[in-house]
Order: C-alpha cells, then structure tokens, then sequence
C-alpha cells in the first residue's frame, strides 16, 4: 500500500467562491488514503472550519483586499498592487513554516500565488488566465498579463475548472487559449453542490438573494435589495455569507439568514422561484447544477464579472442588470422571457487528476 500523502489545500479569501469549490477536491481526497491540511484566512477560514470541523484549519496571511463604495473597482484595486506583492511574499514565508512543520507532501493552491514550496508538489487553481483589464487601462494588459504567468509559473501544474473547449466552457476567454510554461490542465467544473443531497428542510419563500464578494459592495447589494423587497408581495431570503454569525432576522416578508450548510443551501436554490445573485465564476458553477432563473447583478468595476455577464447576456438564459440599474420588480415581470441558466451535468474529471497525484 502507498504511503498516505500529506496535501496541503489553500483558498483564497476573496469572496467564498474559492472555498466553496474546493470542497468536491477535499471530500474526494478523505476517502482516499490522504491526510487533508487546509488553510485561509477571513472567512473562507471559518467556512472551512465550519464545513470540515475535524480537519486541521490553519491561518494565512490576509492580502487585505478593500473595494470602495463610490470609487472604480480598478483603480482601486490598482493603488494595492504593491500590497499585493509584499502580502504573496509574506504568504511565501508563512508556507514555508507549515510545510516543515507538518511534512507536506503536496499543495494545492485555489489562487493564493504564494502557496507553493520547492520540496512538495505544488498546484494552482484558477480560472483567471487571462486577465480582463479595464478599456481605461489597456495599455497596461502585456505587463500584467506577463506579471500574472510569472506568479503561475511558480508552480508545476496549473489546474483550470473548466472545460477544455472554449465553445462549451463557462469560463469562455478567461482561461482559454493558455499560454504558460507549466502544464495547464482543465479539470472540468467545482460545486460543492454536485455530490450533495438537498436536505428536506422546507423554506418560504419566493425569491432567493446571495450576497457574496468583498466589502463595502457586499452590503451595499444586500440593503438595495431588503429596500426593493419590502415592498412586494413575495417573499424573499436573503443569504448574507457571513459564517461567523449565528443571528438570523425577519422583517416582513424578508427573511436574513448568515449562512446555510451545503445540504440546506441547495434545498433553498432548489425551492426558489427566482435567484439574484453576482455573476461570480464559483457561483456560476453552484447555479449551474440546479438550472433556475437568475438575475445576476455585477460587481461594479469587477472586470471578471461584467466579462462574465456579457458572456451570459447573449443568450436568453439569464436576466443581467447592473447594481445601479437592479430592480426585483422589473425581473420578476420579465421572468417568463428568459429560459433559466441551463442544468449542467457536472463533469468528474477533477478526480482522475488527483488519483494521478496520490
């Protein structure tokens, strides 16, 4: 019998999206002969904590992103690049230690650019190949792009959750055609809903809002919606992606939930008439494997995500409306007009790849 490998699972806390896909990778490997170590920070550390209690849940460092409320996204994002750069190396030091000190055998890095170690194995995922920059900011696209592949090139292999085919992907331009060192290899999708039963637990309600991504816009979207809701007649439940809160709160026909497991989680998709939600690329796959009706709402200035929307938008699949432009009310009029996000039979090529690994 082979020796049990030590692997190392890292997510970036950028949103939940990069915790919540790796849950598929981490169930595989448990039953597998595999010691599992994960690691993040913010919420994604609590997310995991919460999803995998007997598992040993380390912390990284925080890259501290901060979004503005009024500000471009970019330009924000822009002022922190040289945050940026120091928190990768000090995220570099901080895995050094935890590899000599738990032995481990392999890392498998959800973009964290600093995960990775000369003496293990060591893997990225991410979809982002390519970046999408702002029009404002073209001419900036070669030193970025060269940039971003040298982070990537760190590594030895480069894992994509998506489709090989551009044609068919849900990722379209932002990881195809890769251009890397490294080998790329595309997995297929990440849900955490795909191997989960929905529980039986009934929910009340009409529509469904997820608030996910950094702050300050993470709230903002949350109280544009509470104020548009209020005042109809169905009733809507709002999940805030909090899990460090317990407190859940009921005001009218609103319901504020901070955070649902897995199996309660898919049983409210499944039950809502219709899902507001950002156009997130992890949220893209969860939605995919229940084929509902979406408004989706970008970030505003998120590049990935108005890409993404663009994408979605030319098709009659989807309802896409910019944050400044969001109205419940206007969608719930036009919902017998778009056909709903197509059911995705959830690929399993993830797992070949990490049988090749241990």
């Amino acid at each position: 019998m082979s020796k049990q490998k030590r692997i190392l699972i890292t997510a970036l806390n950028w949103g939940l999206g990069h915790a919540t896909r790796c849950v598929p990778l981490i169930n595989y490997l448990l039953t597998n002969n595999t010691e599992v170590i994960l690691a993040s920070d913010g919420k994604s550390l609590s997310y995991l904590k919460s999803e995998f209690p007997n598992l040993v849940v380390l912390e990284l460092p925080s890259y501290n992103v901060e979004y503005s409320e009024n500000q471009k996204t970019w330009l924000q994002l822009a002022k922190q690049l040289p945050n940026f750069k120091k928190a990768i190396e000090f995220e570099h030091e901080t895995i050094k230690k935890i590899v000599s000190e738990n032995n481990i055998d392999i890392i498998i890095s959800d973009n964290r650019y600093g995960c990775y170690h000369e003496l293990t194995q060591n893997i990225l995922i991410t979809h982002q190949l390519n970046i999408q920059v702002p029009g404002a900011l073209w001419w900036t696209s070669v030193l970025v792009q060269k940039k971003l592949n040298n982070y990537i090139n760190k590594f030895d292999e480069c894992w994509v959750p998506d489709l090989p085919n551009e044609q068919n992907s849900l990722s379209g331009n932002l990881s195809h055609p890769a251009k890397l060192d490294i080998a790329v290899k595309y997995i297929g999708w990440l849900s955490r809903f795909s191997d989960v039963k929905s529980s039986s637990t009934k929910y009340d309600h009409d529509i469904l809002a997820i608030v996910s991504g950094p702050e300050p816009q993470k709230t903002v979207l949350k109280e544009l919606i509470i104020k548009q809701a209020i005042n109809l007649s169905k009733k809507t439940l709002i999940i805030s992606g909090d899990p460090d809160s317990n407190k859940e709160d009921v005001t009218g026909n609103i319901k504020i939930v901070p955070h649902l497991n897995s199996e309660d989680f898919s049983a409210a998709i499944k039950q809502a008439e219709l899902v507001i939600s950002r156009p997130g690329y992890s949220t893209l796959m969860d939605l995919s494997c229940f084929g509902k009706k979406v408004l989706f709402t970008p970030t505003p200035g998120q590049t990935e995500q108005e890409y993404l929307a663009k994408r979605m938008s030319e098709t009659n699949a989807v309802l896409i409306k910019k944050q400044k432009d969001l109205s419940i009310a206007n969608a719930i009029h036009n919902i017998s007009k778009f056909e709903g996000l197509p059911a995705i039979n959830h690929h399993s090529d993830y797992r070949k790849f990490l049988d090749a690994i241990l």
